[in-house]
């Protein structure tokens, strides 16, 4: 055990080395205690000590002393790593139950000081400071702090628009929780409460639920992983399906992660092989179930720098389907590691469902974070501006979407050699995604009285099986009623059997 020369005079030395991280090894030996569990005392001749210095102590056994981490609000003990000063608890301030005694008697009182600031003068930070002093004396002292509000929104629209409505999420995240949000559309306003849950980390929050997906030999692009505010990592925690390796790279992107969020961007550029570089690299040993690793010492982050798993991983991680919101995870083709560090073909975990693994970034920052849903209802077709701002900010963020009505008219007629008494019958086939709108035939006016559908050929439930035929053909058929009207993503097929066999599907191309 030993006393640690810092500093000395008016300020608190622990504060200068705490906020300088100026460490000084010299110190003055005291001695070898021995240790019994629980309870210990030592007393000795008088050492003489002078103000500002610190004790300093060294174990070789793991989980040697028990550690109070009850109150953030006063100031943590350090690990020493050899370079550089670590929290003992990289997430919360905690002490060892350590104390020294003396033969001064003195008063002692801790005042709890809460000051909230509502605005700040350069819309992100603004300094103040806190003034105290003994009456009757000269000891005074003002400790100045910087109030930093680091805030943000990301916007992001689906493709899937259906009665010109457009679904949004509102990715809000921001250090101060007296937030609005006041989103601007097709010159209308609306404001929302923001009300995010205060948190640490990056990712997907860690759900007992039972997950029927998991990952596989491939590399994911975590876009839920991305770093917000530029912070500490200090852990990471995982759910994981069987234990193993697994491999994790912290990418930095050109194309995104300072302007435009890198989730943002892969969301809607996903057919992109952007080029990358590898911060850092972990290998972790995993358990199943539910891992929170903590890190031996803290590593810096970035704003926009996002996580990857590797392919080499051994261990598989969950992947959470249930929910709604947000950005997906992505699965990775390939990544070439040569001269040029490229991404390979970047796709959805899953086309059909919003996926995302049981993953989590824990740092040394809390925040307040939300994902806000949005129905966005447009009375036209067009590109149109949504912006959204968080009150104070001076940086809106803007998304121009396309809201699209895709619409199909056709008129049928039958085989005009079967037409008797010069009738001809027809029918008119008229389609759209949005249920005002109509056509015009023969001076009138028809809309539509049927619900949504979303396949293209015969209303199965429309049919009687018992009166269905079947033809003793064999070979190709071509069926025009599937005929796809616009553009979409085919999702599957119904088909109704008279006999088990096999059939063999394409589709024409144009």
């Amino acid at each position: 055990m030993n006393i640690l020369y810092s500093c000395n005079k008016i300020d608190s030395c622990s504060h200068q080395l705490i906020y300088s991280q100026n460490f000084h090894s010299s110190s003055s030996y005291i001695g070898v205690f021995p240790l019994s569990k629980g309870y210990n005392s030592f007393s000795f001749s008088p050492t003489s000590v002078k103000k500002g210095q610190i004790l300093k102590f060294q174990t070789s056994v793991p989980n040697h002393l028990l550690i109070d981490n009850s109150d953030d609000s006063l100031p943590s003990d350090y690990y020493y790593n050899g370079t550089t000063l670590v929290k003992i608890n990289e997430s919360i301030n905690s002490r060892f139950l350590f104390n020294v005694i003396t033969d001064t008697n003195f008063y002692k009182e801790l005042i709890p000081v809460a000051r909230t600031h509502s605005n700040l003068l350069n819309d992100t930070f603004q300094v103040f400071g806190l003034y105290a002093w003994f009456s009757g004396s000269n000891l005074e002292l003002t400790r100045y702090y910087n109030v930093t509000n680091v805030r943000g929104l990301d916007i992001h629209c689906s493709d899937d628009i259906f009665d010109l409505l457009v679904n949004c999420s509102l990715i809000a995240f921001s250090r101060f929780i007296f937030e609005n949000i006041l989103i601007d559309y097709d010159n209308r306003t609306t404001q929302i409460n923001f009300t995010g849950s205060q948190q640490n980390f990056y990712g997907t929050p860690m759900s007992t639920n039972v997950f029927t997906h998991k990952t596989n030999a491939s590399f994911y692009l975590l876009l839920n992983s991305e770093i917000k505010i530029n912070s500490s990592l200090v852990g990471f925690e995982f759910n994981a399906a069987n234990s193993g390796e697994i491999i994790i790279k912290l990418f930095e992107f050109s194309v995104c992660g300072d302007k435009t969020s890198c989730g943002f961007y892969f969301s809607r550029n996903f057919d992109t092989q952007p080029t990358y570089s590898v911060v850092k690299r972990w290998t972790i040993f995993l358990e199943e179930g539910i891992n929170k690793i903590s890190l031996n010492s803290s590593f810096g982050l970035k704003k926009g720098w996002m996580f990857m798993l590797d392919a080499k991983s051994t261990a598989s991680l969950y992947i959470d389907t249930n929910q709604t919101l947000g950005f997906n995870d992505y699965a990775v083709s390939s990544i070439k590691s040569g001269t040029v560090k490229q991404l390979g073909v970047i796709e959805p975990i899953d086309n059909l469902k919003y996926s995302r693994v049981q993953f989590n970034v824990i740092t040394d920052t809390d925040y307040f974070y939300q994902i806000i849903p949005l129905s966005l209802q447009f009375e036209k077709s067009g590109y149109f501006n949504i912006s959204a701002n968080l009150n104070f900010s001076k940086h809106p963020t803007f998304q121009t979407i396309l809201v699209s009505n895709n619409q199909f008219l056709d008129i049928f007629c039958g085989n005009s050699k079967k037409t008797f008494n010069n009738t001809i019958n027809c029918t008119v086939i008229y389609a759209s995604q949005f249920y005002k709108d109509s056509i015009t035939f023969d001076g009138d006016i028809y809309n539509y009285t049927n619900d949504p559908i979303s396949f293209f050929g015969s209303d199965l439930s429309q049919l009687d099986i018992n009166e269905l035929v079947t033809t003793d053909k064999i070979g190709y058929f071509i069926l025009p009623n599937t005929e796809f009207k616009f553009d979409a993503d085919l999702t599957g097929f119904e088909i109704i059997a008279a006999k088990i066999g096999e059939i063999r599907i394409s589709v024409s191309r144009i």
